[in-house]
């Protein structure tokens, strides 16, 4: 294939979108395919020092690098002489370097992107293995200097070196009116390719480079913009941080960047850039914080920042690329701020902040369970519902050892001398605890309140919630929610067990409970039996069948065949010694369909005649009057 074609089909796989720096390849599967594209580092020898267990790509061959160091009297090199190894080579009027995804550091397997002023000069740098010849090309551009070449073309567009396994380097102007450059490296794998072959095309080449230059008429380079420009949620409040997202893990687990109590300041980083993605590192602009709603801001250039004193907040002396901001509630009551970040008056973005208040309602919800008598209160048994609110309806989640709202803070109001253990809430997952309570020898229903004592002081009362008491099942019976049903409704049978004296039972006898998981009072060596008579079980009973407060529910799916049905209830050989009933619970319903009988047409036969009776009689009348 020769060098022309190749061209050709790369023209037809790029791209380059004109713009602040930013372009794109329609072909991006032939853009990644190539090998390693960087950029030189801003050190001392304008090499960047690669990661660890990285390989340097200046020292890789067929690499093509961008010089970004800059030039600071117009030259370009340090030293007055332009280099083949590009060590202390400069580039004149380079705006930003980066890749097609975007990213300020291309890595290897990219295509470099690049902006440069109209007036301005791009250096390129490779290296070339041995019995390896390579080719440099532009489109948009011309050579104005290079070093380290064995052939020049005539126009100034392409350069070429033998196998001398030495630097080439490059220095490349934009053509007048040219909004965009490509600049290519080409590497031979015939080891007889030379350079005069690879320029007139009897050597063909692998393209293994490429970097897309926009051009930029004028430079915005050190303006801020706010398209560049992000404000990210931190972890704290260390400068710096150039946080590319939110840090959502920001907190301890029951905490969320978006939302803090109101004793906790909230972070963020600002990276602040210009239009070309460059961080801005003057110093001697102004970065400024607002925030609404009597929320306190404050900045941070250097060391960490700190919860402020007012609603706005300064900063100029430092670069403002990296800056803290701190956020802070100043009261104990919720509030939800929106803090705006500019620089130099250019708006930059605004960041919500959300702060939790003291907890100012809690709510008992009605007990799912009775407990037996003379049981101990435990933390996993979970027979009411409890859950915590701030002013402003923002579930609250107390946590063990929180330093905003702890589970020390909880306090048994009355509960008619019952001892009210509250569980711990599993933090970020749920607003919903739980409470269990002591019961004595004696079945009884009584009122559980519960108080919560903020760190500020200020004492909540939750509602009261009926909670009760009561001894084993010794009796049971069972009944159908209606007496009437259509064929095929769903009914409900509700088997309700009673104590020896006549209280609800008990919903579990033994000790064996984990997490709310209760076992039926009437727990059995067999199963229990319900027989459903006209009708069929959605789920039948089992040994482990749950009661709560004292009633076992099941559903009955009836049949389509009107009558009278019985059904019939028995737990079976009971585990519980005090279970005494023998004879089954008798439970009976009728299915009735809607349609019209025989008696009822007739009875409408019947009125119908009468009322045409009455019709002809009236009618009769009214003749004879005529």
């Amino acid at each position: 294939m020769s060098t022309k074609t190749m061209r050709k089909r790369l023209a037809l796989a790029t791209v380059v979108a004109i713009g602040a720096g930013v372009l794109s390849a329609t072909a991006a599967n032939a853009a990644n395919t190539l090998v390693a594209s960087t950029v030189i580092g801003t050190g001392n020898l304008n090499v960047a020092t690669p990661a660890t267990g990285v390989t340097n790509p200046v020292s890789v061959a067929n690499v093509l690098n961008i010089a970004s160091k800059l030039s600071t009297n117009g030259a370009l090199n340090t030293t007055g002489t332009f280099s083949a190894t590009a060590t202390n080579d400069t580039s004149i009027g380079l705006l930003s370097v980066g890749d097609l995804a975007g990213n300020s550091s291309p890595v290897a397997g990219t295509t470099s992107t690049a902006t440069l002023l109209s007036s301005g000069k791009i250096v390129v740098y490779t290296t070339n293995s041995t019995n390896q010849a390579v080719l440099l090309t532009v489109t948009g551009g011309t050579i104005s200097a290079n070093a380290g070449a064995t052939a020049f073309a005539r126009d100034s567009t392409s350069m070429a070196a033998n196998t001398l396994n030495a630097g080439l380097s490059a220095a490349i102007a934009p053509n007048a009116g040219a909004t965009s450059m490509t600049i290519r490296l080409y590497a031979s794998n015939d080891s007889s390719a030379t350079a005069a072959g690879m320029l007139s095309g009897a050597n063909t080449g692998t393209m293994t480079g490429q970097i897309q230059v926009t051009v930029a008429s004028a430079s915005t380079s050190g303006t801020v913009s706010a398209a560049k420009s992000s404000i990210y949620y931190a972890p704290n409040g260390n400068v710096a941080q150039n946080l590319a997202a939110d840090n959502t893990a920001a907190f301890a687990a029951n905490y969320l960047n978006t939302s803090v109590p109101w004793n906790v300041t909230n972070f963020a980083s600002i990276n602040t850039k210009d239009a070309y993605g460059n961080s801005i590192t003057s110093i001697t602009g102004l970065l400024t914080a607002t925030a609404t709603n009597g929320a306190y801001v404050a900045l941070a250039g250097t060391g960490a920042a700190t919860a402020g004193t007012q609603s706005t907040a300064f900063l100029t002396g430092y670069t403002p690329d990296g800056a803290a901001l701190a956020v802070s509630d100043p009261t104990s009551a919720p509030l939800t701020t929106t803090v705006t970040i500019a620089y130099n008056g250019v708006t930059i973005g605004t960041k919500s902040f959300t702060f939790t208040g003291v907890v100012t309602k809690v709510v008992l919800g009605a007990a799912a369970h009775i407990q037996k008598l003379s049981h101990t209160a435990a933390a996993n048994f979970k027979g009411a519902t409890i859950t915590y609110y701030d002013a402003a309806g923002n579930a609250i989640l107390p946590v063990s050892g929180d330093a905003a709202y702890p589970t020390s803070g909880f306090a048994v109001a009355a509960s008619s001398g019952r001892t009210t253990v509250i569980q711990s809430i599993v933090p970020t997952s749920t607003a919903t605890g739980y409470i269990d309570w002591t019961c004595g020898t004696t079945a009884s229903t009584d009122n559980a309140i519960v108080q919560y004592v903020n760190i500020d002081g200020s004492v909540v009362t939750s509602n009261a919630t009926p909670v009760s008491c009561a001894g084993a099942a010794t009796t049971y019976t069972a009944a159908f929610d209606k007496a009437i049903y259509n064929p095929g409704d769903l009914a409900t049978l509700s088997v309700t067990f009673k104590d020896s004296n006549g209280n609800l039972a008990a919903d579990y006898l033994t000790s064996t409970y984990t997490d709310g998981a209760y076992f039926v009072n009437y727990n059995s060596s067999t199963n229990p039996i319900v027989g459903v008579a006209g009708g069929t079980l959605a789920a039948a009973p089992a040994q482990t069948t749950l009661t709560a407060n004292g009633v076992a529910t099941f559903t009955v799916l009836t049949g389509v065949t009107e009558g009278t049905y019985q059904t019939t209830v028995n737990v079976g050989t009971p585990a519980n010694a005090s279970l005494i009933q023998s004879t089954p619970a008798l439970a009976g319903y009728t299915l009735k369909g809607q349609g019209t009988s025989l008696n009822d047409v007739l009875k409408g036969i019947v009125s119908l005649i009468a009322s045409i009776n009455k019709q002809i009689a009236a009618l009769a009348k009214l003749v004879t009057k005529k």
